[in-house]
């Protein structure tokens, strides 16, 4: 005898599931999406879920501006500023009082990333030497070398080395144990050396910015420039001396001496280097 099989209960239950399933299906979403959110997941490119990197900015001077992909942040007490971005690579455009328009691509692929404001003074104070200085610079002009592949400049902390090539500043990729070649160096999990500036004057020293590992002075023509050494754009670039055949170096104790045709002098960096 064949059991008694209730089929309109069983299509009275059928219509129930066909008409909340849609919800179900997306409550899981929102509970699946807010999940995501709440571990720091967002969209990305391509629709991904990718999670979001931690970007540290400091040294930013009071009163700052900061545009980041466009998205401006206003940074009245300067210092720092921390933001969560997505992985890849991101335009900075800041600017404040005293300074030029600072640029900058940054590039995000760790968890946390930090890096130090590059705001160049609009205005250097330039200190003409006395007697017994003006002759110890003399000395160091006489005897400073541009940087070449076999005796380069070392940056970032000894990790990269940049050198003067047929007119043209180059990184090259770090050999050193536990150095990771900077963004800028790799295109396609390949990395090759780069040419970082390539005026048409020809270049007459090329020294560390005072207080940074990542930007150079770089005397040519009439001018010293101030510029990054990451050379994508935008890019941090502006002139900080203008004069006749101006020619800085190092100075003693960490100080930026030079000359032009008529004068030597120190550059005083003083207010705008860290401590």
């Amino acid at each position: 005898m064949m059991p008694d099989v209730d089929l309109a209960g069983q299509k009275t239950g059928l219509r129930g599931f066909n008409r909340w399933w849609p919800l179900l299906l997306l409550a899981v979403f929102f509970i699946i999406v807010g999940g995501g959110y709440l571990a720091h997941y967002r969209v990305a490119p391509g629709i991904t879920l990718a999670k979001l990197e931690r970007l540290t900015i400091n040294d930013i001077p009071p009163g700052s501006s900061l545009y980041i992909d466009n998205t401006d942040h206003e940074v009245q007490k300067g210092g720092s500023l921390t933001l969560e971005l997505l992985p890849g690579d991101h335009t900075i455009l800041g600017s404040a009082d005293g300074y030029w328009p600072w640029k900058a691509l940054v590039t995000l692929s760790t968890s946390d990333t930090t890096i130090d404001a590059f705001f160049i003074p609009s205005h250097i104070t330039i200190e003409p030497a006395n007697a017994s200085a003006k002759a110890d610079i003399a000395l160091r002009i006489k005897n400073y070398q541009l940087p070449s592949a076999a005796h380069p400049l070392l940056l970032l902390n000894g990790c990269e080395s940049v050198y003067l090539s047929e007119n043209r500043i180059i990184a090259d990729v770090p050999t050193a144990a536990g150095c990771t070649p900077a963004p800028f160096l790799c295109t396609d999990n390949s990395c090759a050396p780069t040419i970082i500036f390539s005026p048409v004057e020809p270049i007459a020293s090329i020294i560390k910015y005072p207080g940074r590992e990542d930007a150079l002075l770089v005397s040519l023509g009439s001018h010293v420039y101030a510029l990054a050494l990451d050379p994508r754009d935008p890019r941090a670039f502006a002139p900080v001396l203008e004069s006749r055949a101006p020619v800085v170096i190092d100075g003693p104790n960490g100080s930026v001496v030079g000359k032009d045709l008529t004068t030597y002098f120190t550059l005083d960096f003083s207010t705008h280097v860290r401590p």
